[in-house]
């Protein structure tokens, strides 16, 4: 499975795409970087991974108020990029960085048990049937998210497609390794108060649809 959409919408401008190397040179990693095995070496402070960044609301903000952690964001779409690298840019965070590629790339080249928390917000839900094989969410990427999870690390999912939620709820109920944290209904209603209101969580709200909030263990 690999990045399925568009990873270019409408031109950059010119202080944009200034920016956005300027940012990708400082604070990204990829494949064969030198240092990819020290940044992500188990000897190291647990990274937190947020799958789809976008354009950076959630991201930045949790560097903000967590400034003695560290963030990797992962983002393939150049103008979701390039919205976070200005968001970087103008903050001088030093606590994000970015993977500009596939989430799948990077997953399956990690080390065990780096991550204390893993963020899949609002992804892609490939409603048609046909494209459910393109979801982030799959009995094999549920594997690879135990694996790299620190223990009781935590999986956070997030979405307003109701059969997205289902369906992702069903595989983790059915993993050995993970336990759904909800004890009441409003603990999938209700997003934890540090967090920000990102761009499809607003415009969910504004067609009516209230998001579903998971959130998972690694036990």
């Amino acid at each position: 499975m690999n990045y399925k959409g568009r990873k270019i919408g409408r031109p950059l401008t010119k202080q944009k795409k200034e920016i956005l190397n300027e940012v990708l040179k400082k604070n990204s990693i990829y494949l064969g970087h030198r240092d990819f095995d020290k940044f992500f070496s188990p000897f190291l402070p647990p990274l937190n991974l947020e799958i789809g960044s976008g354009s950076g609301e959630f991201i930045v903000n949790q560097a903000l108020v967590n400034p003695e952690k560290r963030f990797i964001a992962v983002e393939p779409y150049i103008n979701g990029l390039a919205s976070l690298a200005s968001k970087i840019h103008s903050l001088n965070l030093k606590n994000i960085t970015i993977f500009p590629d596939d989430a799948l790339k990077l997953i399956n080249s990690l080390p065990p048990n780096i991550f204390e928390n893993i963020f899949v917000l609002f992804p892609d839900p490939w409603p048609k049937l046909r494209h459910h094989k393109r979801r982030i969410i799959q009995k094999e990427t549920l594997n690879i998210f135990s694996k790299l999870l620190i223990n009781n690390g935590y999986f956070w999912f997030a979405s307003d497609h109701k059969e997205y939620c289902r369906f992702t709820l069903l595989l983790f109920q059915n993993h050995k390794s993970f336990y759904w944290t909800a004890l009441n209904s409003e603990d999938w209603q209700k997003k934890p108060l540090s967090w920000v209101d990102t761009r499809y969580e607003i415009k969910a709200r504004k067609r009516g649809i209230a998001p579903v909030f998971l959130n998972f263990i690694k036990t």
